[in-house]
């Protein structure tokens, strides 16, 4: 190993540990100390890590995540907040396409965004579709004092 590429995982090691460093900035790294060391596979493991995975990419399991269905809603007066739904609570014809996992196939950097943008301590991914999913529960229920106003995970 060249003296650049010792000095390059030193560095690596050294931001992978300082949460201060955005893990997007370390990635990049990886990528060029796999350049130098001729691996292939480091290259791009860390170039997905950074740009994100497509759909043709086979997705490492640790990038799918727990996610039950939450919903937002006014009934009457009250304001109801992260009420967890089962999708069996979804519309006939969407409930089996929906599951209470998510993959997450965006760069790294856009992850750390969601984080530092959340509400509280949990990250909010709207499904897709979502208003007019919530439209169809709305329009199910009949009741105009009870609104689903937002469905996520």
């Amino acid at each position: 190993m060249t003296e650049r590429s010792s000095t390059l995982l030193t560095e690596i090691e050294r931001d992978a540990l300082d949460d201060k460093v955005p893990l997007a900035s370390t990635l990049r790294k990886c990528i060029v100390l796999g350049g130098k060391a001729n691996s292939v596979e480091l290259r791009q493991w860390a170039t997905r890590e950074v740009r994100g995975y497509s759909h043709d990419d086979e997705l490492p399991d640790y990038r799918t995540v727990g996610a039950p269905l939450h919903i937002d809603a006014v009934a009457g007066y009250n304001q109801i907040k992260g009420q967890q739904i089962s999708p069996r609570n979804l519309p006939e014809g969407i409930r089996d396409d929906v599951r209470e996992v998510y993959d997450i196939r965006t760069g790294v950097g856009e992850i750390e965004a969601m984080i530092d943008a959340a509400e509280g301590t949990h990250v909010h991914l709207s499904l897709p579709m979502a208003m007019d999913v919530a439209a169809m529960m709305n329009r199910a229920n009949g009741d105009p004092y009870q609104q689903i106003t937002r469905i996520y995970w």
